[in-house]
């Protein structure tokens, strides 16, 4: 899963990142690149991510996976 996440953030932001990079904190994950991720999450699990739930999935990828394994 974690390497599916990373291809599909290298995706969405047009940069490969390390895990350690893939944090809010960074430039290229704005809030237009983070709706795209979860659009992308959305189609790539077949999962649905309510609105309410977008907030919290903009910190790093181990949340991510986190939130995904409930959910897959």
């Amino acid at each position: 899963m974690k390497e599916k996440l990373q291809e599909l953030f290298a995706d969405v932001l047009g940069q490969t990142l390390g895990e350690e990079e893939l944090t809010r904190d960074n430039a290229a994950w704005d809030s237009l690149a983070h709706l795209n991720v979860v659009l992308a999450i959305e189609e790539e699990f077949g999962v649905d991510i309510p609105p309410e739930d977008f907030q919290a999935l903009h910190s790093d990828l181990s949340t991510i996976i986190k939130y995904l394994e409930t959910r897959v």
